[in-house]
């Protein structure tokens, strides 16, 4: 996911989610802080510790963050998108009902207003497992199936969640190609054909752009892409920035230019903490954060005899794309956190969400740049009534010896 917010109030957070208990869903954020990352980051040093220790969590391991939101839910299968500062849950089964049927409804959650809690939306469509994207403020909405039926795929639509209108799209390529993000710069959402045995090299190099703005598909080769670790990885890991596509596969950024139909690739990042063997069975996720900054988030195995789920946050900067194919990765920072739950605790995924400053904080930022003002106000009127003071004493001193010269020459 790419994100580049230019108001300065405006910072970023990955929202981590899943099932804490069988009908219990929680909600992690973890603040990113502000989009201008800082130039002078440098990696910690972070010791080996025993991850099975079963006295208290050492500090080493993380800091153990809690949900910033529950709720009680059965939906199951559903899928999450971010669009600015919001959250969206779509579709989804209850599995307790037999057989399967797919729900119609969207969720939206105001990151900035969590205790206003969900609104909901209905899509023309129920569906289970569908593929989203969000581009220019619309949830964008194709595939999945109904459940009952999974050889039945409903008709693609798009919600505009400020009128709350469903609008239906174009039959096109959903059902065989897999939604792989957005090319904010063409305005258009990119799909990779599900790699199989049946799938020929020819087919393997076909990709299918949706262009919302005329309502149309259109089909382009990337030879490529065949065999590339994007058709592979990039669907759980990928962000995209611009044209281009990064992604994390066998402890290397690779990145794929739709554009100039370049692949790009680094060499292995061996400055993650905990390489090779956290990593190895981690689900990850790359996250744009601005111009060349990303963070790599890693959710791990359990630490402290299975009471945590240990995430790494580690900020990476990549090069820009240059002739000779090659990226250079550096390791800037590592920050770590602990969930806590049992060996149960199943958690679905993460994604960035821009959030913005509340009210009171930026009547707090408002109230401080107004004092700053006054005082900035009284120290200049302040200096000004000094100067005053002081040309007013050495004009009456200049008068008072005008006048003792005077007085001495009339004696004389």
């Amino acid at each position: 996911m790419s994100r580049t917010p230019s108001d300065q109030n405006v910072s970023l957070s990955v929202w981590v989610y899943g099932f804490c208990e069988p009908d219990k869903f929680c909600w992690y954020s973890i603040d990113l802080g502000q989009h201008e990352v800082s130039r002078e980051l440098k990696r910690p040093r972070i010791d080996d510790v025993d991850l099975l220790s079963h006295g208290p969590v050492p500090k080493e391991i993380g800091k153990i963050i809690e949900p910033i939101l529950v709720t009680h839910s059965k939906q199951y299968s559903f899928v999450v998108v971010a669009l600015d500062h919001s959250i969206y849950t779509l579709g989804g089964t209850d599995p307790y009902v037999i057989p399967f049927i797919a729900e119609p409804y969207i969720q939206c959650l105001d990151t900035n207003h969590v205790d206003k809690g969900w609104k909901q939306y209905t899509m023309d469509n129920a569906r289970i497992r569908p593929q989203v994207a969000g581009l220019d403020g619309k949830i964008y909405i194709f595939g999945g199936d109904e459940g009952f039926d999974e050889s039945v795929s409903p008709s693609a639509e798009v919600l505009d969640p400020l009128t709350g209108k469903v609008e239906k799209l174009p039959k096109g390529y959903e059902d065989n190609y897999n939604l792989l993000g957005v090319d904010c710069v063409l305005k258009r959402i990119v799909f990779l054909p599900y790699i199989s045995h049946h799938v020929t090299e020819q087919e393997a190099s076909l990709v299918f752009f949706y262009y919302p703005v005329i309502k149309a598909w259109k089909e382009e080769s990337h030879p490529a892409l065949v065999n590339s670790g994007l058709q592979y990885y990039a669907c759980a890991t990928h962000a995209v920035v611009g044209s281009i596509i990064y992604w994390f596969s066998d402890f290397q950024v690779e990145a794929y230019d739709f554009v100039n139909r370049k692949l790009y690739y680094s060499s292995v990042v061996e400055d993650l903490p905990g390489y090779p063997h956290d990593w190895e069975y981690a689900f990850r996720l790359l996250f744009h954060m601005s111009e060349d900054y990303f963070c790599l988030f890693g959710l791990l195995t359990f630490v402290d005899d299975l009471k945590y789920r240990q995430i790494h946050c580690t900020k990476l900067r990549i090069s820009n794309c240059n002739t000779n194919s090659k990226l250079t990765v550096s390791v800037l920072d590592t920050q770590t956190y602990l969930i806590e739950g049992s060996i149960d605790f199943h958690v679905m995924s993460a994604l960035l969400v821009q959030v913005t400053f509340g009210l009171l904080d930026q009547l707090a930022l408002g109230k401080r740049q107004s004092k700053r003002s006054t005082n900035a106000t009284q120290e200049k009127a302040s200096h000004a009534a000094s100067a005053t003071q002081e040309k007013a004493a050495n004009a009456a001193a200049g008068v008072t010896r005008v006048k003792a010269a005077n007085a001495v020459n009339a004696t004389t």
